[in-house]
């Protein structure tokens, strides 16, 4: 946002304001990458009128999105002509194939973040940053957003089966919790580490 106020800014005061044909301006693409869970094409566009809740008349404004997944095994083509772009869809799938195989997630993260430094896959960065990387990791979940989601999908689809929901909500709990104290932990180990050095 900041990068577009000041290419506005710059724009403006590139040009005279007082001519009376209108002043071009540089065409806007929005560009989003999508690395969640769910299977979605490989590209694919979002509206922001969409979102919009009342749709009687048209919007008087509209933004269009390319959205492209880059979720490892997609658009190989760009993640190819981009290392770090690939690298780190790399680095979300190896977390993702550990939590399936069953490791906990911070054991996941370990793992793969000890697998990319021994493959050169972002090794620059998790080397220097490791902790940061790691906590990113371990904190991205957020539970009251999580339930909260699952209360307005259940209020939107009559058919939930709060049972599940309930369960899945005391399994985010839980798993919070555990996180919680992973986190913790790793925080005391990386002030250790500090002082050490």
């Amino acid at each position: 946002m900041e990068l577009l106020l000041r290419l506005c800014y710059n724009i403006y005061n590139n040009l005279n304001r007082h001519q009376k044909k209108r002043i071009p301006l540089p065409f806007p693409r929005f560009i989003v990458f999508y690395n969640g869970e769910q299977e979605l094409p490989e590209v694919f566009e979002m509206r922001l009128s969409d979102s919009f809740g009342e749709k009687d008349e048209k919007p008087a404004v509209e933004c269009v999105a390319r959205v492209i997944n880059i979720n490892y095994g997609h658009n190989t083509e760009l993640l190819n002509s981009c290392k770090r772009l690939h690298d780190y869809s790399y680095l979300v799938a190896s977390v993702r194939e550990y939590i399936k195989k069953g490791y906990s997630h911070k054991d996941s993260v370990v793992r793969t973040v000890d697998e990319c430094i021994e493959k050169g896959i972002l090794s620059d960065v998790l080397v220097k940053h490791r902790a940061e990387v790691e906590d990113m990791f371990l904190t991205t979940f957020d539970k009251k957003m999580y339930e909260e989601a699952l209360r307005s999908e259940g209020r939107e689809e009559e058919n939930i089966n709060t049972e599940r929901e309930r369960e899945r909500a005391d399994a985010a709990e839980a798993r919070v919790k555990e996180l919680e104290t992973e986190l913790a932990r790793l925080r005391e180990e990386n002030m250790r580490m500090k002082t050490l050095n």
